[in-house]
Formats: C-alpha cells, sequence, structure tokens
C-alpha cells in the first residue's frame, strides 16, 4: 500500500518570508489612523520576540562554542561579521550569556512575550551589573530587575537608566561609594573619550561619562551655549541645532582653556607649521600635530584670540620663527573692549561680549600688535567671515568699529556700523 509524500516542514526562514510577504500585501495608506497604530504596536512586539529568539540563539552559540568551531576567534568577533558594532556585539553577548545563567527571569519573560526590547535589555543588564559592583545583595537585586523590567514596559532605555541610578543610590550600602572602593576605582577608569577623523576635515567624537562627569560637562556647555535666535534664518536648515550649538560650546571650552597651565606645567598651545611663502601671501595651509591640515584663513583667525603657536619654515624647510604664544587680549584688554564695543561690532549681530572673540585688525603675522587700538570684538561666525570673507575691520578717530564690506556685497564699499554705536556717533563734538 502506498502511502502519500510526507510535506516538509516550514523552516523559520520560510514563516519569516510569509510574514513578510503578509505584510506586503496591506500599504500602509490602505488602513486608517487607528490601523496603522495597531500596526506599528504588533510589528514592534513580533521584533521584540525575534530579538529575544536571536540572543537566546548567540547564548547557545556561545555555551557550544560553535562560532569557534567555524573558524571564528569567538563569538563577539563573529557577531561584527554579521553587520553588529563590536560594542553592540560585547553588550549583547553579556546579555546572552546572563540569561543562559538564569539572571534575567523577569526580563526574560517580557522580553519574550514581546514587552521589552533590546535596548531595554542592555541597559538593564548593565544597571544590574552596576548595582552588583556596588554591594547590592540578591534580593535586592531581584528586586530592582522587577522595578525595572516594569518600568521597561513604558520607558526608553535612557530614561531607563535614570531610575537604575536611582535604585542604585537607594538600595546599595553607603560605604561602597567611598572613593578609595575598587568599584568606584573601576568606574572612574572606565571614563573614555575617543576623537576619530573622517573625510572632509570631520572628526568624530564619542565618550563615556559617569555621573558627576556628565553633571559638570552639562553644566560647562550651558554656560557655553549660544541661545537660539528666535529673529534668525527663516529656512530651519539655516538655523543651528541644539546638537550644533553645543558642539561650538565644547570648542568656546577649548579654547578658553587654551594658554592655561596644563597638568605637566606648561601652557596649552596649537603647534601650526606653515611656510612663509604662504603666511605672507594668505594661500597655502598649515600642518597640526593633530589633525588634518588648517586653511590658511583658519590659522589666522585662530591665531587671534587663542594660544596657537605658528612654526614658520623657510623654503628649504628649516624653520625660521617659532610666533609667540601670547597674542590673545589680556582679561584686563577684554573687560575695556566689553566697555568699548560692547559684544560683537558686526553690524546687525546681537552676541554679547561673553560669545565674542578678540580679533586683530591688523594680523599678527603682519606686525600687529595686541593692543585695544588693534582689536575689536566679533563673534565667531563673524570673525570667520572676516578672515575668510573679505569683510574688514576699521576704527575710526574716535575707536568707534566700522566693517567694509566685499565688492561683491557693495561695489561701493561703503562703511557700515553697528546700530549699537549710533548714539555715540551723534554725541560726537562735529556732529553738533
Amino acid at each position: 500500500m502506498d502511502t502519500a509524500p510526507i510535506a516538509p516542514q516550514p523552516t523559520l526562514g520560510d514563516a519569516l518570508r510569509a510574514l513578510a510577504d503578509e505584510l506586503d500585501t496591506t500599504e500602509p495608506w490602505q488602513l486608517d489612523d487607528a490601523g496603522k497604530l495597531a500596526r506599528h504596536a504588533t510589528l514592534r512586539a513580533t521584533i521584540a520576540r525575534l530579538e529575544h529568539h536571536d540572543t537566546t540563539l548567540i547564548a547557545d552559540i556561545e555555551a557550544t562554542g560553535a562560532a569557534r568551531r567555524l573558524g571564528h576567534r569567538d563569538t563577539r568577533t563573529w557577531l561584527t561579521t554579521t553587520g553588529t558594532s563590536p560594542g553592540e556585539a560585547k553588550a549583547t553577548l553579556a546579555v546572552a550569556t546572563a540569561l543562559t545563567a538564569g539572571e534575567l527571569t523577569a526580563l526574560a519573560t517580557a522580553w519574550a512575550a514581546g514587552q521589552v526590547h533590546a535596548g531595554h535589555a542592555r541597559m538593564l543588564h548593565r544597571c544590574l551589573t552596576g548595582l552588583r559592583a556596588h554591594g547590592a545583595d540578591p534580593a535586592s537585586l531581584q528586586q530592582a530587575e522587577e522595578i525595572l523590567t516594569a518600568q521597561a514596559h513604558h520607558l526608553d532605555p535612557h530614561a531607563l537608566a535614570r531610575v537604575a541610578t536611582h535604585l542604585r543610590l537607594t538600595l546599595t550600602p553607603t560605604d561602597t561609594h567611598r572613593a578609595d572602593d575598587p568599584d568606584t576605582r573601576t568606574l572612574t577608569l572606565a571614563l573614555a573619550l575617543a576623537l576619530a577623523q573622517t573625510t572632509g576635515g570631520i572628526s568624530v567624537l564619542t565618550g563615556e561619562l559617569d555621573t558627576e562627569g556628565a553633571a559638570i560637562l552639562t553644566t560647562a556647555l550651558n554656560a557655553f551655549t549660544v541661545p537660539d535666535d528666535p529673529d534668525g534664518p527663516d529656512n530651519p536648515d539655516e538655523r543651528l541645532s541644539p546638537a550644533q550649538r553645543r558642539g561650538q560650546a565644547l570648542v568656546r571650552m577649548a579654547q578658553t582653556a587654551m594658554g592655561a597651565t596644563t597638568t605637566q606645567g606648561s601652557p596649552t598651545t596649537l603647534l601650526v607649521t606653515i611656510a612663509w611663502q604662504d603666511l605672507k601671501n594668505g594661500t597655502g595651509s598649515g600642518a597640526t600635530e593633530w589633525t588634518e591640515d588648517l586653511p590658511i584663513t583658519t590659522v589666522r583667525r585662530m591665531a587671534c584670540d587663542a594660544g596657537l603657536v605658528p612654526a614658520v619654515l623657510a623654503g628649504s624647510g628649516e624653520p625660521l620663527d617659532l610666533g609667540r604664544t601670547i597674542r590673545a587680549a589680556s582679561p584686563g584688554q577684554r573687560r575695556a573692549l566689553r566697555v568699548r564695543d560692547g559684544g560683537c561690532v558686526f553690524p546687525g549681530c546681537d552676541r554679547p561680549p561673553a560669545h565674542t572673540e578678540a580679533h586683530h585688525i591688523r594680523h599678527w603675522a603682519e606686525g600687529g600688535p595686541t593692543d585695544l587700538d588693534n582689536l575689536v570684538l566679533l563673534c565667531s561666525r563673524h570673525h570667520h567671515d572676516v578672515h575668510a570673507r573679505g569683510w574688514t575691520v576699521t576704527l575710526d578717530e574716535h575707536r568707534i568699529a566700522y566693517l567694509t564690506p566685499p565688492t561683491r556685497i557693495d561695489p561701493r564699499q561703503r562703511p557700515r556700523y553697528h546700530h549699537r554705536f549710533h548714539d555715540r556717533r551723534r554725541r560726537r563734538p562735529e556732529a553738533a
């Protein structure tokens, strides 16, 4: 008697492809508002369940050594070949190992049900690891896991971290936070900062800070961040984002530190090597110790108000001169400039003195001195305009600054005063 052939069982890949095909049968525009939100919630829960399944699979691969048997150095290295970043691979493997050890039972249950996501799992595991390092007992760890898992249902991973910080301060003994505690030293050593150069003159800054370091940096950034200008460009693409303003603030903080004494006892200076002909003609670029070459206009602008040392070379490459480092305005000169200029002197700019730089009217490379008759206040943007876009600054006989535009803006190059100087000009004796 012939028997009917047994139909092959669908694989996981078949099931996932069938799910994708089913989704493709309905376009988003075919759903009403409630249907769109409901579909998103369903997809998010399904993705969470798939993430949990994938993490348990990774745990088995690690436990059985499957990746090593297939020629990979270890499971984490293999994960990086699948499109996972090294940091994410390390964090995912840590969560997978904890699941295998039965340490995250409440999290595992919620995750398998699609109620939390991989980001929650990584953050929760990191939080519990910190609690354990600070001396939390097993009962406290279990309590913390249950609280954090419940909070993860409606909090994003970063908000969950804030809850975890509160739990750590509540559940751990106070004497484990001493400065001489090895765990505290470990957390301090975990502070990290990396600066990587990319193409096009852009560098990427990444890092990690503990709570104290983050609080200090945030306070300093807020103090140096220029508020958004409500009267700025109407086009949103031309306005600075909060992240861009914080980036500018970080550079301002560094500029403030230029010239300060380092931990080695020497002044903070930026050494830029530049050919004499380039410096004289305003062409070419300058080479630094750390980054890509800087355009000559940038070198000349930075030299006005920063601890920059120009190392000038002859045509043969021999050093001609190691420039002066004391070219920044002194504190007394800055105070006098605040009173005289009242802020950025560029017409129409309202940046206050705290957000300005001291510009040399006659550049130091041309013998310009650092004194009040050769200095004016300009904000960073307009300082750049003066050095790179053809604007010139002049002090009139009453030491009031005015700007002369390039011919492409005004062929007649008529002088332009800032509106804050109008009253002062009207009070001149000859104006009576």
